[in-house]
């Protein structure tokens, strides 16, 4: 094992010294790239955000005058909260509801705000409630084959920009043509918008004389484009010191190779390259770093690919290796609050005798009910959504996905993490290493496409033998003999050598740098 400092060396030896590294998922998002990023930030001067919106969250431990403390970021880069010079990209979508809440959050988490520059990029697209008004009427239109998004909008804002009928930043230093962008986009949708209150009334009719949960109704008078653009114009007053042009002040980082840190959202599995049309998202692969953000690629560095032990997944669309039912999955912390410690309602002494009780069904065969095996990782590791607080299906190592998300995204390590669900566990742990499509082998970085390809696959799976019954992995840092099995099948499917370990979410605690020099594929 190796301090962060000589690995990160070793890492930017591989790409001539460049120091600008970027973070990507592997598989199905809420990778543990916070844990990831939180581990190493000491190591960087700069941090950037490209890509993404206030829909995915990253959750960190930052360090408060009371000791660490979990904080999820949304829209702000992490390493602000470190006292890093920060940069929100062109291609990170604003919703200054949000990015107010956070800061607003973010202050009173820390007893202040952070003592380094935090530049908006003016090209950033604006959220608008008529985003989230169109992805309703749009989920509405499709019934029965709606793809259950976090109504946060993502899509109709990328849609906006592309329409060119979305305002930007920018605007905001222009009122009045502010409001003529705000009263466009309006008009363009106004129909629809008209047609979603209707169906919206009839639905609250519904609920009412069936006794549910009465439906929102937008009120078209209180989101008039006039009302909009003065809710707009008052988050202007607070975040005007952060706007500015980006391109001149990162083309200077990366001349100077200031060692940056750039966060991708999400995960390959949840890209175009993925499960399109079950995906709400801007650029995520390692290349989008340059395209977003407009910087020449000689700049860009090391590419560290985090992946984790136990892939999960919220929304809806395919998951080849997924455990469990879905929507029960994500009712599952619903009805039994009790059980997460992640949430208020955490019965300490019922949370420890539900895990007592599945870790002893887990232990008793070594091939378990997989629902059994979902259920224990959902609790103990408070799998739930950062933004939306569902449960997150849990599912077996996905290499096939992760050597399409390594060889798209010429990734240089692995970075692996919640390693310590294994802690005092026996059972055969599955990884799946091939797909299959009408008997014929798929070939990475060929992710079936379209969807309904990807529903047909037949997953394969190698399994390596596992027995930690008397193992305490949380928070360690020496591994048992087994993990060498399991780096080397990771090595052997995806290509790429695993070179960091984590084994706890906490930025000081339970990391593990391997010098992974050896193993790289030359």
């Amino acid at each position: 094992m190796i301090d962060a400092v000589e690995w990160l060396e070793h890492l930017y030896d591989l790409k001539h010294g460049r120091r600008w590294v970027t973070l990507v998922g592997s598989g199905w998002g809420d990778s543990g790239k916070g844990a990831v990023e939180s581990s190493i930030s000491d190591h960087f001067d700069c941090f950037l955000r490209v890509s993404g919106g206030a829909n995915t969250g990253r959750t960190r431990y930052i360090m408060t005058p009371d000791g660490e403390k979990e904080f999820i970021f949304h829209l702000i880069p992490c390493g602000w909260a470190d006292n890093k010079e920060s940069f929100i990209g062109d291609w990170v979508l604003m919703d200054l509801d949000r990015f107010s809440t956070e800061i607003n959050e973010l202050q009173s988490t820390l007893g202040r705000l952070p003592n380094a520059p935090l530049f908006i990029s003016r090209k950033a697209p604006i959220y608008l409630p008529y985003h989230s008004m169109l992805e309703a009427y749009l989920e509405m239109r499709k019934g029965a084959d709606a793809v259950g998004t976090t109504k946060r909008g993502i899509a109709p804002m990328i849609a906006g920009i592309d329409l060119r009928i979305g305002p930007e930043i920018g605007h905001l230093e222009f009122p009045d043509t502010l409001r003529q962008w705000v009263k466009t986009f309006y008009e363009c949708f106004e129909v629809n918008f008209k047609v979603l209150v209707e169906w919206q009334k009839c639905q609250a009719d519904l609920a009412e004389s069936s006794g549910r949960a009465p439906t929102e109704i937008y009120d078209l008078k209180e989101y008039s484009p006039d009302m909009v653009t003065e809710h707009l114009l008052a988050h202007f007053e607070n975040i005007r010191g952060f706007i500015t042009d980006i391109d001149s002040l990162l083309l200077e980082r990366a001349k100077a190779n200031v060692p940056t840190l750039i966060g991708m959202t999400q995960g390959y599995g949840l890209t175009r390259k993925g499960t399109y049309p079950y995906s709400s998202t801007t650029q995520t692969s390692a290349q989008a770093g340059a395209f977003c953000s407009c910087i020449p690629m000689e700049y860009f560095g090391p590419v560290i690919l985090v992946d984790k032990l136990d892939p999960t997944r919220v929304g809806w669309g395919p998951f080849p290796t997924g455990m469990w039912d879905r929507q029960e999955a994500e009712l599952f912390p619903k009805e039994h609050p009790e059980l997460f410690s992640a949430l208020k309602e955490c019965n300490p002494v019922a949370r420890q005798e539900f895990l007592d009780e599945y870790r002893q069904l887990i232990n008793s065969d070594d091939n378990p009910d997989e629902v059994v095996v979902a259920k224990y990782i959902q609790v103990l590791l408070n799998e739930l959504g950062a933004t939306t607080k569902r449960g997150r299906e849990p599912g077996w190592p996905d290499l096939y996905v992760n050597a399409c998300a390594a060889q798209s995204n010429g990734a240089d390590v692995i970075a692996l993490t919640r390693i310590d669900w294994l802690s005092g566990i026996k059972l055969n742990l599955k990884f799946a290493t091939e797909y299959r499509l009408n008997g014929n082998v798929c070939r990475a970085p060929d992710f079936p496409s379209p969807i309904e390809r990807l529903e047909q696959v037949q997953v394969g799976y190698e399994d390596i033998h596992v027995d930690l019954r008397n193992t305490e992995l949380y928070g360690s840092t020496e591994l048992p003999a087994v993990f060498d099995e399991i780096f080397n099948l990771i090595r052997l499917h995806t290509g790429v050598p695993v070179g960091m370990v984590s084994t706890s979410p906490k930025a000081k605690e339970g990391k593990i740098f391997r010098d992974f020099r050896s193993e790289v594929r030359k």
